[in-house]
């Protein structure tokens, strides 16, 4: 079973990023826990199941969140953890049509935040 914490019950200093995963009960959602976890220099504060928390998510300031939800999410839930200022790292396809991928690519320029795909 995979271990859920809330954003606020973990703190971390300053300078480590924090981090969540949306998407992480799915197929690759459950390979990005272990690497995350892993990863030196990253604080997992919170594994998801469903995009039904992510704003609760982005209120507790998280640094980034990988994506790993059903692809048809991937475009609107990168869009709007973009627009709170909120590094992503998106499980391919970023979107289902040109059109989406390029309104989340104007959304990481806007907000000037990285904005990384796993293809």
């Amino acid at each position: 079973m995979t271990e859920t914490r809330t954003p606020s019950a973990v703190s971390a200093p300053d300078d480590v990023p924090r981090v969540a995963i949306l998407g992480a009960r799915g197929r690759m959602g459950r390979h990005a826990v272990p690497a995350v976890r892993a990863a030196e220099g990253l604080e997992l504060v919170a594994e998801l199941g469903s995009q039904d928390r992510l704003d609760a998510v982005l209120d507790a300031g998280v640094d980034g969140v990988v994506i790993a939800t059903p692809s048809a999410a991937h475009a609107e839930q990168s869009i709007r953890a973009l627009e709170r200022g909120v590094a992503v790292f998106c499980q391919k396809p970023l979107g289902r049509t040109a059109a989406e991928v390029e309104a989340v690519v104007a959304a990481a320029r806007t907000a000037d935040r990285l904005l990384a795909v796993d293809l």
